[in-house]
């Protein structure tokens, strides 16, 4: 067991709140661990108004650092609303990318996929089409300006975080009217 993963545990089984850094492509979440192993978190994620904002599952190699307790992540896990959390942990398998895609095509209506190694601007956002190890297609949701909704096909290897359930995607599939 590395260090990293002998704190995720504890974070995990103290159920404390952390901050994660992504460094290197300019990211920070405050959230609680779900799950884990040697190449994936599951972070449930509370936003910077302290709202839960859905889930994110990172690659650990991606996480530069994580921090936990001090003053601004004691006085944060104080004024998050604890019931937003989810009561039952998600149905993520976490053995290989394709197995989280697959878990999440059968468990959750749509995802956020980034690619910040392309480019750290752009995520993309809808349900995932079809799938296989090397490949996913996407149905895109556009964005709340253009609505415009599109198939992409990326390769699986250039995702590098993926967000599911958060607040910007739950309005977004509101004002789009997409019911399932």
């Amino acid at each position: 067991m590395t260090v990293k993963t002998k704190i995720l545990n504890q974070l995990k089984e103290t159920n404390t709140l952390a901050d994660f850094y992504t460094d290197a492509y300019n990211c920070s979440s405050f959230g609680f661990v779900l799950d884990y192993n040697d190449e994936f978190v599951i972070v449930e994620r509370f936003n910077d108004e302290n709202n839960y904002d859905g889930l994110t599952i990172f690659f650990l190699e991606n996480i530069s650092r994580i921090r936990w307790e001090g003053n601004e992540i004691q006085s944060i896990a104080k004024v998050i609303d604890v019931s937003k959390r989810l009561d039952v942990k998600p149905n993520i398998d976490l053995d290989s990318i394709h197995s989280i895609l697959e878990s999440i095509q059968k468990h959750f209506d749509f995802l956020t996929i980034h690619i910040e190694d392309l480019d750290s601007e752009v995520c993309l956002i809808g349900e995932i089409h079809d799938l296989d190890n090397e490949t996913i297609v996407m149905h895109e949701y556009g964005t709340m300006i253009s609505l415009d909704r599109k198939f992409v096909l990326l390769n699986v290897h250039d995702i590098t975080r993926i967000d599911l359930n958060g607040c910007y995607e739950l309005k977004l599939k509101q004002v789009l009217n997409i019911s399932k």
